[in-house]
């Protein structure tokens, strides 16, 4: 199974992220991507997304932040899960 490379960079769009899977809202358009099919996601900075979600996704995958002309501004590695009873 291949994995794939993701950029976002459309500022229309929401992004929900949950356990398995991701939703990408744009328009009328909905995507569902699961995150076994996804290697990294590059997201541009002029997208509004909740701070809650970008730790959610970076939990399953590596997350890069980039500016417009795709200078990497953040780098998030696969952040490990914490058990709320370790928290």
């Amino acid at each position: 199974m291949s994995r794939h490379i993701i950029i976002l960079q459309e500022k229309s769009l929401k992004l929900e992220a949950y356990d398995l899977y991701m939703q990408i809202r744009q328009n009328s358009t909905t995507r569902i991507i699961g995150y076994r099919h996804i290697e990294s996601m590059y997201i541009f900075e002029s997208i509004p997304i909740p701070l809650y979600t970008i730790t959610k996704i970076a939990t399953k995958i590596p997350l890069y932040i980039i500016d417009r002309h795709g200078y990497i501004k953040l780098y998030i590695s696969k952040l490990q899960e914490q058990d709320d009873e370790t928290a």
